[in-house]
């Protein structure tokens, strides 16, 4: 593996220790509370799930030279594992959360380098590497930044 890949694979592990953490210090009281528009941070986090999920079988499927079908409208993913996390426990959703981020790194474990810069499907710009980056970004830029002001509107 690369040495670029290797540091975007360390950034990813960093930035979801961060989040993680920051996780662990979000008051059991408000797990339930809309607080990032009309999602509780159980939603945010089974979206997480979601995706997670979805990028591993991506990937997994990619290197397998088998077809996996392409996600579609990211608001339907959404939609649909929020909806099937809501019978879930917080409990149980953050422990998916931890497996599947693990999961999703594991995937880039001996990922062939030949592929990690070939687009995934044709008609799309997904490539390995790519998924990893928008991975990255949407835990450090979007969520976390959010979960992070009300900890610290808390005092936490």
């Amino acid at each position: 593996m690369t040495g670029n890949m290797n540091k975007s694979i360390r950034d990813f592990e960093l930035i979801r220790e961060t989040f993680i953490k920051a996780l662990e210090k979000f008051p059991a009281d408000k797990v339930d509370e809309k607080l990032f528009g009309e999602w509780n941070l159980k939603d945010v986090v089974a979206h997480f799930v979601g995706w997670d999920k979805e990028f591993t079988m991506t990937l997994h499927a990619f290197q397998k030279n088998e077809k996996h079908e392409y996600w579609g409208k990211i608001y339907e993913l959404n939609e649909k594992v929020v909806t099937e996390s809501k019978k879930s426990s917080w409990q149980k959703v953050f422990n998916e959360f931890k497996k599947s981020g693990k999961e999703f790194i594991e995937s880039y474990t001996d990922f062939p380098e030949d592929l990690l810069n070939t687009k995934v499907w044709k008609d799309k710009i997904y490539t390995p590497i790519r998924i990893l980056e928008i991975n990255i970004h949407h835990y450090q830029k979007a969520q976390l930044i959010q979960i992070t002001k009300l900890l610290n509107k808390w005092g936490l």
